[in-house]
C-alpha cells in the first residue's frame, strides 16, 4: 500500500540550459546589417550608411494537460494518489516541452507555439562511424558558428543518453578514450559542456538523434517560473484528449464522484539569429 511505481522520465533540457530571459508580449527590434566606416580626404565629406532593422515578436503560449481520478482513488490510496499524479502531470509537460524544443520536425503552429529550436536549421550529417568522421562533422558545425560570428563562450552540446555512452566510448588509434571529459551524465564534448536528455529524438524520423551545439546567450525564453497546477471536483470536461473545443458532450466530475487535474505552464521561446543553433544529423551511425 506504500509503494506507487512511477512512470520514468529522463532529466529535462529546458531546466538546464541558460537562457536569455525575457518577459512575453515584447517586440524586440534586432539589426540585419551594419554601417562601415572609411578614409575620408582632406576636405572632403564623410560616407552617410544606413542600418537596417527588423523585429522579433515574443508572444506567449501554453501547454496544459488534464486528467481524472475517481475520487475513491483519492481519498484510498497510500501513499496519495493526488499528489502522485499532479507531480506526473508536471513532470509530462516538462518532457514534452523539451521534445518540442529540440524536435526539428516540429515547425511550431502561428498564435500557438514556438518552432523548435533546429527546426528550419539545415543539419550537418553524419559523414560516417570513425572518430575522423566525427571530428570533420563537429568541425563543420563550428565553423558554421564562427563564419556567422557565434561565438561559444556559452556554447552547450545537447545529446542523448545513447549518444554520450556511445561517444565517451570511442577510443583513439592508441586505445586511449577520444573523450575522457564525457560521461552519460554530461561532462565536456569537443572543449564545450554538455546536456544529456533521451528527449534529443526527432518526430519525423523515429530512431535517429542529434549532436545539438546551442549558443544559449542567442536564445529567448519567456517563461512564467512555473507549472500552475488545479484540482477540481465541480468542473463539466470533454473526455477526450484531442477536444473540438464546442463539444457538447460534457461528464460532470462531481456528479461521478472523480477528480479532475490539470497542470499549465506559460512559456515561448524564440532564436535572437537564425544560426545560434546547429545540429548533426544520424548521430547514431558513430561508432555503431
Amino acid at each position: 500500500a506504500s509503494e506507487f511505481i512511477e512512470y520514468l522520465r529522463p532529466m529535462t533540457i529546458l531546466g538546464r540550459l541558460q537562457l536569455r530571459n525575457v518577459p512575453f508580449n515584447i517586440r524586440v527590434p534586432r539589426q540585419t546589417s551594419g554601417v562601415t566606416g572609411g578614409f575620408v580626404g582632406e576636405g572632403s565629406p564623410a560616407p552617410v550608411n544606413k542600418p537596417q532593422f527588423d523585429n522579433i515578436t515574443h508572444p506567449w503560449a501554453k501547454v496544459a494537460c488534464i486528467t481524472v481520478i475517481t475520487d475513491e482513488l483519492a481519498r484510498l490510496s497510500n501513499p496519495s494518489a493526488e499528489a502522485l499524479i499532479r507531480d506526473d502531470l508536471a513532470n509530462g509537460i516538462a518532457q514534452y516541452l523539451d521534445k518540442r524544443l529540440v524536435d526539428p520536425a516540429y515547425p511550431g503552429v502561428a498564435n500557438t507555439s514556438p518552432a523548435s529550436l533546429t527546426n528550419g536549421v539545415t543539419p550537418q550529417q553524419s559523414s560516417g562511424a570513425t572518430l575522423a568522421a566525427l571530428d570533420k562533422d563537429v568541425r563543420a558545425i563550428m565553423t558554421t558558428f564562427a563564419d556567422a560570428e557565434q561565438g561559444l563562450a556559452r556554447g552547450v552540446w545537447v545529446m542523448s543518453a545513447s549518444s554520450a555512452i556511445r561517444l565517451s566510448m570511442m577510443r583513439t588509434n592508441q586505445d586511449n578514450k577520444a573523450f575522457p571529459g564525457l560521461t552519460v551524465n554530461g561532462g565536456e564534448f569537443y572543449g564545450l559542456p554538455v546536456i544529456v536528455s533521451n528527449n534529443v529524438t526527432g518526430s519525423g524520423s523515429p530512431g535517429d538523434q542529434f549532436l545539438i551545439l546551442i549558443n544559449q546567450s542567442e536564445i529567448m525564453l519567456s517563461d512564467d517560473g512555473g507549472i500552475e497546477l488545479d484540482v477540481s471536483q465541480e468542473a463539466s470536461l470533454e473526455m477526450n484528449d484531442a477536444p473540438s473545443g464546442g463539444a457538447t458532450s460534457l461528464q460532470s466530475l462531481w456528479q461521478q464522484g472523480l477528480i479532475g487535474l490539470r497542470a499549465m505552464r506559460y512559456i515561448y521561446w524564440t532564436k535572437r539569429r537564425s544560426t545560434a543553433v546547429q545540429f548533426i544529423d544520424k548521430a547514431q551511425s558513430y561508432a555503431s
